[in-house]
């Protein structure tokens, strides 16, 4: 038995409040060997319950800040993340970000996230279900059955791969384990005490528990001995069961009052120098049922149940600050971009086995581009209508034999040759994609499936630069990796493109307006409606749930059997869980995932699982010496360059234009060959290609 309110500290903000509510707290000079031994006042520094009817709180404004941003990519001490609660608990709205590249403008990444369970075929429901013997129970994410609601104080550090054991002797929760800043946090906690019913069933055979405690008989639980099978019929705690609820409501205001002194009162109060075991920890209101009490006899089932049984589920929102290992970065020499992460994740623990966990989680982005100050983003290149894409990594890449260029004072070293090289490219990265992903609208998209335990392989799938290749796929990968919801690029209006050719005057390059490419047979090439991959760096919001086995380092790895961030190419949750994509819109859509081992061998008592563990990020500067020479790499990579008639003495490439280096990454140009008819000073054309040509029908790549 333990404290109910002790399990609200497994979520990823609350975790860190923890951590450093316990760093350098002795007891007679003893360094406390949990968080219980912290004082509360040091607690409530990092931490604290909000009143028990205010859920929203105050909204969370992240200031303008006061200082420069540095060119690398990580910017640990500048608050980046504003939001406010919804009319629901299981709602955030207005989560905006300060945009570190544009002037720490204040950019709108989500409309609404929202959290809940899909219907077929689509109905959004705000509860999430689980499953116990056979059954299943619809738990409301309402305000009925809120115990509490709290925040945390931004510049909470979480430090790499620390475990926090929320008391002596239980094993350390270790979910969140990559270093990280995190500005203002929230975590809603939920309680629900289950109305099980099983049929009382005398067994002889049935393990003895003398000391557990045996309900009164009511209408809704027979007669029964100790062995007998049997859970009592209850209704939700936060609705019924008063002197729980008392005993938690107590510690809890208690918090919150103490909270709301400053940290120097705090600190001689009388409460705020007790241990927090002692005061905000001191319920007994959580008890798990030992594994062995669920056994199999020879003769019919029979468990014996510690009253209540009870469900806590946690849905929260965890904020971080720029970092820049979001991406792989390649040849691990330097990053690329500067992300700002954010989590909206769900815990749940029971006291009692579960068989199945049903969850989801709504993004609603704008539908178009939307800054606090109402003008446009600071890059004339991006329009503003928000679509969405969708990728699937390739894997098994070959490390590259050219090295990325790096930028020694200035001057950039290993330049590629022009024409086709191997600098990164869409053919390297990606397996492949579709720009139109609403043609799934409504459809529940498998992307992580763990049915799938073998290593798959479809020959001739894809040409990659013109050559037949294979798409490999591996263990629960499914239709795609990741989603990119962002603005498509453009050139200035009226701009053309040249292709150098060497050893010839200028006046004999080609020279296209961009309309005019011809498109090779059988491939797709828009150069007015620019896809913004990989590499997003203008109001590109990510979400990765698996990244290739090739290259990365350990924030893109995947779940081993245990634990996050340990396999090159492993999914990004557990390997015990389904997760599935539902598009709504070119600017919505729902993540589906469940958690689904059956009774045979269901998820055992007090054991906390995790969802959306992978996060989303938003990427907030490109400025970065990695992105300058991965961008000079690329505009080495091919002849071609693009001009504005406005400005004709101005080359517009891949070093100098986000949009150009996208197209570079996307596209080859070849010079079309002349007809017999054409003399050798006739203007020739451009003919563009894709780089990574999709040979079978998608469904087939997706369905591996």
């Amino acid at each position: 038995m333990a404290s109910l309110i002790e399990q609200i500290f497994a979520a990823m903000p609350l975790k860190a409040a923890a951590q450093s509510a316990e760093d350098g707290h002795k007891v007679n000079n003893i360094p406390v060997s949990s968080f219980q031994g912290a004082t509360l006042a040091r607690l409530l520094d990092h931490c604290w319950p909000l009143p028990a009817q205010d859920f929203k709180g105050t909204p969370v404004d992240a200031p303008i800040p006061n200082v420069q941003g540095a060119h690398d990519g990580n910017n640990p001490d500048i608050e980046l993340w504003s939001y406010r609660q919804g009319a629901m608990p299981n709602q955030f709205e207005a989560l905006t970000c300060r945009v570190i590249s544009d002037g720490f403008r204040k950019y709108t990444v989500c409309d609404e996230i929202r959290f809940g369970r899909v219907l077929p075929p689509g109905t959004f429901k705000d509860s999430v279900t689980v499953t116990v013997l056979g059954k299943t129970y619809e738990l409301p994410l309402s305000d009925a059955f809120r115990l509490r609601t709290f925040r945390t104080t931004s510049e909470l550090k979480n430090e790499a791969k620390r475990a926090l054991q929320l008391s002596p002797g239980t094993k350390p929760v270790n979910f969140y384990p990559l270093e990280a800043t995190y500005d203002c946090g929230t975590v809603h906690a939920f309680v629900y005490d289950l109305p099980l019913e099983v049929d009382a069933v005398e067994n002889p055979e049935a393990p003895e528990w003398p000391e557990l405690p045996v309900p009164a008989v009511g209408p809704s639980v027979p007669p029964h001995k100790v062995g007998s099978s049997f859970i009592q019929v209850t209704s939700p705690l936060a609705v019924t069961d008063s002197t729980a609820n008392d005993v938690l409501t107590t510690h809890l205001d208690v918090a919150t009052q103490l909270a709301a002194l400053p940290l120097a009162a705090r600190e001689v109060d009388e409460h705020g120098k007790k241990p927090v075991g002692n005061t905000l920890l001191l319920d007994d209101e959580w008890h798990p049922i030992p594994e062995e009490v669920w056994a199999q006899t020879n003769g019919p089932p029979a468990g014996v149940a510690l009253l209540p049984a009870r469900v806590l589920v946690l849905v929260s929102l965890t904020p971080c600050r720029e970092k820049d290992d979001y991406t792989p970065a390649p040849g691990g020499i330097a990053s690329l971009t500067g992300m700002a992460r954010f989590f909206p994740q769900i815990v749940v623990k029971a006291t009692i086995p579960l068989e199945h966990i049903d969850t989801a989680v709504r993004f609603t982005r704008p539908k178009r581009t939307t800054i606090e100050d109402g003008m446009p983003c600071g890059c004339n290149e991006m329009k503003d209508e928000i679509f969405m894409s969708l990728y699937t990594d390739r894997n098994g890449i070959v490390p590259l034999p050219e090295p990325l260029p790096v930028l020694v004072g200035g001057v950039v070293g290993a330049a590629a040759s022009m024409g086709q090289t191997t600098t990164p490219n869409w053919s390297f990265i990606f397996n492949y994609r579709t720009r139109e992903p609403t043609e799934f609208l409504g459809s529940l998209l498998t992307v992580v499936n763990p049915a799938l335990t073998k290593v798959r392989a479809l020959q001739d799938a894809v040409e990659r630069n013109g050559k037949s290749s294979e798409v490999t796929k591996l263990r629960r990968q499914g239709s795609f990796d990741n989603i990119h919801c962002a603005p498509r690029m453009k050139f200035p209006p009226g701009t053309r493109v040249r292709q150098w050719l060497d050893g010839a005057p200028p006046q004999a390059h080609p020279d296209v307006a961009l309309e005019d490419v011809e498109v090779k047979s059988g491939h797709e090439v828009d150069l007015l409606d620019v896809l913004m991959a990989p590499f997003c760096a203008h109001d590109c919001f990510h979400l990765h749930w698996r990244w290739t086995d090739s290259s990365v380092q350990e924030p893109q790895m995947g779940w081993s059997e245990t634990a996050p961030y340990c396999r090159a190419g492993g999914t990004m949750i557990p390997q015990h869980h389904k997760l599935q994509l539902l598009v709504e819109g070119n600017n919505q859509f729902v993540l589906v995932e469940e958690a689904q081992t059956g009774a045979q061998k269901p998820i055992p008592a007090d054991t906390f699982e995790i969802f959306y563990s992978f996060g989303a990020a938003l990427a907030v500067s490109a400025w970065s010496v990695g992105a300058l020479a991965i961008r000079k790499q690329v505009e080495l990579s091919s002849p071609v360059y693009f001009v504005d008639p406005a400005n004709p003495t101005e080359r517009i490439d891949a070093s100098n234009s986000w949009t150009a280096f996208y197209v570079k990454m996307q596209y080859f140009f070849e010079v079309a060959p002349l007809k017999p008819t054409q003399m050798s000073t006739d203007p020739r054309g451009l003919i563009a290609s894709e780089r990574l040509l999709q040979m079978v029908p998608l469904k087939k790549l997706m369905n591996l």
